[in-house]
């Protein structure tokens, strides 16, 4: 059975990989790092399908004369596996002294948020580069991931490098050359998608999840209703976090008062839509809700805006995202207080304030103090000895002073001197 172009044409060397020059040299030069001795985060490359992000972190590894190991979600499920990858992620390099490339494919779709902590422990304890790409990096179960990586943004592929692509691989299998303008405008950047075509002889048209950018970029230049509440119908979230999209960069598209005022109204309109659904489980209001926060926000603008908008993550989903570790110690240390006391976890979380006393009965660790809001001393002992030393500097000296004493080794006192009171000195802890 003949094997596929995409695998007999893969890139031997990143040079190869069409498109994304800035992302090859990035890569390059992260890679360069390690091989100086300079030990560097994962490489976290994330972007459409088919632009080449793992195709480049296999020509990576050919290139540098590493040795690849990919590994996926199913690995990870084993412990014995995570060992394994730990122990090989981990070592100093191969028995030749050659380093390990450490390869994890769309940990976005492969891999559960349960298997997060696997993959966070790996990435902490390796001394061998790792590589992990994504589709959607926003996803929230990759927060983890992405505060502990560098990110390399990959586009998608121009037409124009997609036909060179195309063409490199018609001259190496002997193939007359014809109209590429199908398998081009069928691809939409896709060079995976293209090769597939092309072998084939037949282009395919394909449903493709549009990305979350080009949905908000849509609704706030939309020209009509229609078009703003198709905004949201080919993106790969769900309408909750597009809310929250919209909500975010409202102030960044539109300009005028009167514009912000309309969208905001429209906006939270669409809120209460969504708050009588949850309070009577009528989902006929769905529409609704869609189109006060779709058309309506879209169409709110007295006139496009002609500029170019960055528009930006959701600051509330970010700082869900920042907080959640918190909150799973605040969980856990309610779970400790419940079953000491014999109560809930959510009548423990409202008496918390109560508890913060009794942190060692409950027998808490540190980032469940911090998460109860115990107050923990970062250094007990220098503490101490402020305290000691305080202490001594404020009591009477039982020392003569100069004058004193200088007088009585002259001989020239009458009377012996009495011994003066030192002032006390201010304690360096107030």
């Amino acid at each position: 059975m003949p094997q596929l172009w995409t695998t007999t044409h893969a890139p031997a060397k990143l040079d190869d990989i069409v498109g994304n020059a800035e992302c090859i040299t990035a890569i390059r030069t992260w890679a360069l790092d390690w091989q100086r001795g300079k030990r560097q985060k994962p490489l976290l490359l994330h972007g459409p399908p088919g632009c080449g992000k793992t195709a480049a972190a296999r020509a990576l590894a050919t290139e540098m004369g590493w040795v690849l190991l990919e590994t996926n979600a199913s690995d990870l499920r084993d412990g014995e596996n995570v060992k394994k990858i730990v122990g090989l992620a981990s070592a100093t390099g191969t028995l030749f002294g050659e380093k390990r490339l450490v390869l994890f494919d769309e940990v976005d779709g492969a891999f559960d948020r349960g298997e997060v902590p696997a993959l966070m422990k790996i990435l902490t304890d390796a001394l061998q580069p790792i590589v992990l790409t994504a589709n959607d990096v926003w996803e929230p179960k990759l927060g983890p991931l992405r505060a502990s990586a560098i990110r390399v943004e990959f586009k998608k592929v121009a037409k124009y490098d997609v036909k060179k692509a195309l063409q490199r691989i018609a001259e190496k299998e002997n193939r007359t050359m014809e109209d590429l303008t199908p398998y081009l405008d069928s691809a939409n950047g896709d060079v995976r998608s293209a090769i597939i075509d092309f072998q084939s002889g037949h282009p395919s048209e394909r449903q493709r999840e549009q990305n979350v950018f080009d949905g908000i970029r849509r609704l706030f230049k939309a020209k009509n209703f229609q078009e703003a509440l198709g905004a949201q119908d080919d993106s790969a979230i769900d309408f909750d976090l597009f809310f929250r999209w919209i909500e975010e960069n409202i102030p960044i598209e539109y300009e005028t008062a009167e514009d912000l005022a309309r969208a905001f109204d429209a906006l939270s309109r669409s809120s209460v839509f969504g708050a009588r659904i949850r309070r009577r489980q009528d989902w006929d209001l769905l529409k609704f809700q869609r189109a006060m926060a779709l058309a309506g926000v879209g169409c709110a603008k007295v006139e496009i805006y002609r500029k170019f908008t960055p528009y930006r993550f959701p600051d509330y989903v970010r700082k869900l995202s920042a907080s959640q570790r918190n909150r799973a110690a605040l969980k856990t240390a309610s779970l400790k207080v419940g079953q000491k006391l014999g109560c809930s976890v959510r009548k423990a979380k409202e008496d918390m304030p109560y508890y913060r006393a009794f942190a060692e009965y409950f027998e808490w660790d540190e980032d469940e103090k911090v998460a109860a809001g115990v107050e923990i001393e970062k250094n007990p002992k220098a503490r101490k000895s402020v305290k000691a030393e305080a202490a001594s500097s404020t009591g009477p000296s039982q020392t003569m002073t100069t004058a004193t004493k200088t007088e009585a080794s002259k001989g020239t006192a009458t009377k012996k001197a009495t011994p003066k009171k030192a002032e006390p000195t201010q304690s360096k802890l107030f």
